[in-house]
């Protein structure tokens, strides 16, 4: 489990670190309007984002 959390973070760490998502919090596309972070984030800063958010919406979280 843990290799396969490992072999994510690795492919996709570039993605996140490159312009505008560094200096752009906004533009990281797991933070778009009608995500499960935004509406989470609607209830209150750091509010945790439920798993059926997660799975309802996870269609829309395409890189």
């Amino acid at each position: 489990m843990l290799t396969a959390i490992d072999e994510a973070v690795d492919k996709y760490l570039p993605f996140f670190e490159q312009e505008p998502l560094v200096s752009d919090p906004a533009a990281n596309p797991t933070h778009r309007p009608g995500t499960p972070w935004q509406r989470a984030y609607q209830q209150g800063q750091n509010t945790v984002i439920d798993d059926d958010l997660i799975r309802r919406y996870h269609y829309l979280e395409e890189i």
